[in-house]
């Protein structure tokens, strides 16, 4: 199934025309097209229908999709990550598999019949006690729990269906816990709502025994790169461990006095945005709010957006025990396809999450997302290991005459056992560059070379960080 152009589906109306013997009024190619919303095996299947039947009209069309099943099976071509988007197409990054295929077009699904088929057979009555009627927010809730059914749904999620694209700011934890318990009183007795401690909900069958560590992988799963595994994050959250957290960038900033670039920035009356990707370490909520402790808005928010619902527990846990709920948020958010507001934040830090991706196209999705929540002129702090097949004068003083291979990133596994991947020093300066990140800085070179030999467990070649201060 292929969503195509105004100039190809007129292409391929022409030539079904002539395969069927048959001309469509200025009329019926209107319907045809607006019906299909120019997916190519729904306008075969129209001219079919149409073939064996006189009257082309929208109800028709749609009642042959359903008989037909063609509406389920165009379902499940969608990746099961993106079916929210099917929910709220309005939440669809620009960048995301749903609107880069066409399904999701000007902040609508492809196709109004579609979408109308959609919330009919996902339709909420049969999970609701006889007589009962729900709210709109409890509509909006039970909509995505039922579609999601079996799957935890992180309070995230479910702010994103009541409160749409002004969920950050309007996020609500009463309101939630509210709507959750009038829910699971009007709840027919065959289903529950159940509560999946530091994760979200999950919508199930009473009498259904549910698994949290199935549960615990049921959202990373569909996740694109390198999946955390529970050994790793024990690691990351062992003070004993040898590791880099945020409380090392920020000495290294010191160190180099370039924290002297955000003066003006803490020095600001307006309130401040800070978001962390990714982080996995609860102390790197420590160290955000020791470097910001000198300012006294309150209105400050920091946010740790994250894919894994495990990392997320960790530092909410971390933020109740410092009291910091009012200033220091959680979100669960993929960078890659962000559905954070534009221009949103004074300062981004990607701290070794680079590494993660498994490709360039995600490390570039992933940049372009930073690059996209950034407001203008203001900075990104990036660390990254670096491929170090190419520290010889024969590659330059800095891999400035290193190979770049796009399609085979440089693989590590570092004491933490997980393997990681990483390019040449040039292919992040390019990378940064080319997505209109200005590289301010590059900083902590010798600590970078110096730190990894002392810890090493990949053989062959020595890996190094990198970081980087960046601009918009």
């Amino acid at each position: 199934m292929k969503i195509l152009s105004y100039m190809a589906i007129a292409k391929l109306i022409d030539a079904l025309e002539k395969q069927y013997k048959t001309i469509l009024t200025d009329e019926e190619r209107a319907l045809l097209i607006k019906s299909s919303g120019r997916m190519d095996e729904w306008v075969v299947a129209i001219l079919q229908f149409r073939e064996n039947n006189n009257k082309l009209t929208e109800r028709e069309i749609y009642k042959w999709f359903e008989k037909s099943g063609l509406f389920e099976k165009t379902l499940n071509q969608i990746p099961a990550s993106q079916r929210i988007y099917v929910l709220n197409p309005f939440l669809a990054p620009s960048a995301s598999f749903m609107a880069v295929q066409g399904y999701i077009r000007n902040k609508k699904l492809f196709s109004p019949i579609f979408a109308e088929w959609f919330q009919k057979s996902h339709h909420i009555d049969m999970y609701v006690k006889n007589g009962l009627t729900l709210t709109r927010e409890e509509v909006q809730i039970m909509q995505l729990l039922a579609h999601y059914i079996g799957h935890v749904i992180s309070r995230d999620q479910i702010a994103q269906a009541i409160w749409k694209e002004g969920w950050i700011t309007k996020y609500s934890e009463w309101l939630i816990d509210t709507v959750i318990y009038r829910l699971r009183k009007k709840l027919n007795s065959s289903f529950k709502i159940q509560t999946v401690r530091g994760r979200g909900y999950v919508f199930v069958h009473k009498g259904k025994t549910v698994k949290l560590s199935t549960l615990s992988h049921s959202l990373v799963e569909d996740v694109e790169g390198t999946i955390a595994t529970d050994g790793y994050i024990a690691y990351m959250n062992n003070p004993n461990s040898h590791r880099k957290i945020l409380k090392d960038l920020f000495q290294a900033l010191r160190r180099e006095k370039l924290d002297q670039q955000f003066h003006d920035l803490f020095s600001s009356k307006n309130p401040l945005r800070i978001l962390i990707i990714n982080s996995y370490s609860y102390d790197n909520v420590d160290a955000i709010a020791l470097w910001i402790s000198k300012r006294k808005n309150a209105n400050d928010c920091i946010v740790f957006s994250h894919t894994d619902e495990r990392a997320l527990h960790i530092h909410r846990k971390r933020i109740e025990e410092l009291g910091l709920e009012s200033t220091i948020k959680t979100i669960f958010d993929d960078i890659r396809d962000t559905r954070l507001r534009k221009n949103s934040f004074d300062l981004v830090i990607n701290d070794f999450r680079l590494n993660f991706n498994t490709t360039h196209e995600q490390n570039k999705r992933t940049i372009i997302g930073m690059q996209k929540v950034m407001k203008m002129g203001t900075f990104a702090l990036i660390s990254v290991v670096v491929d170090p097949r190419y520290e010889s004068s024969r590659y330059g003083a800095d891999q400035e005459k290193a190979p770049i291979h796009l399609s085979s990133p440089w693989t590590f596994i570092y004491s933490e056992q997980l393997e990681r991947h990483c390019f040449p020093v040039p292919y992040y300066k390019s990378l940064f560059k080319n997505n209109k990140l200005k590289i301010v800085a590059e900083f902590d070179r010798e600590e970078g070379k110096a730190w990894v030999k002392q810890h090493l467990s990949t053989a062959k070649h020595e890996p190094f960080y990198r970081r980087f201060m960046v601009k918009k």
